[in-house]
């Protein structure tokens, strides 16, 4: 029996995974901003942040992925994310992860049955699965769908 969430509690989490997408998108925004050669004093007066501010948010830019063409994100796990942020409809969250192309999982040595999935591997999808991103009817249409390819 599952328990009944709040809809103000579904709205706190559908405003959280915003606000993680929005840092992402922010960061993504600034790479451009640099890459332009923007002169960051103006930069961060348009911002309202100090100079130095705007140095130390630019000197993490390089770590956040651009989406993947023809993707929402840039891995399986943001496009859940922007699913559940309410960035995405149903289907296109459907479509999108059954065209994704997973990375393969490793494979044992036959002794040590212990593997760390790498990015980008269908553990993306049974993350957002256990993390509430996507309901488990969804989870089972994409992979029925994936399967069908």
């Amino acid at each position: 029996m599952s328990i009944a969430v709040p809809k103000e509690v579904k709205q706190a989490a559908k405003l959280r995974h915003r606000r993680e997408l929005d840092d992402i998108d922010y960061k993504r925004t600034l790479r451009v901003i640099r890459e332009k050669g923007y002169p960051q004093r103006t930069v961060a007066e348009a911002l309202g942040i100090s100079q130095s501010a705007l140095s130390q948010q630019l000197s993490g830019v390089e770590a956040v992925e651009e989406p993947r063409e023809g993707f929402s994100g840039a891995t399986a796990l943001e496009v859940c994310q922007r699913y559940a942020a309410g960035f995405l409809g149903r289907e296109q969250l459907i479509d999108e992860l059954t065209r994704w192309p997973y990375a393969q999982r490793e494979k044992t040595d036959g002794y040590d049955a212990l593997v760390v999935d790498p990015p980008g591997t269908w553990s993306d999808v049974r993350k957002a699965l256990r993390d509430g991103l996507i309901d488990a009817e969804t989870y089972d249409q994409v992979l029925d769908r994936f399967n069908e390819r």
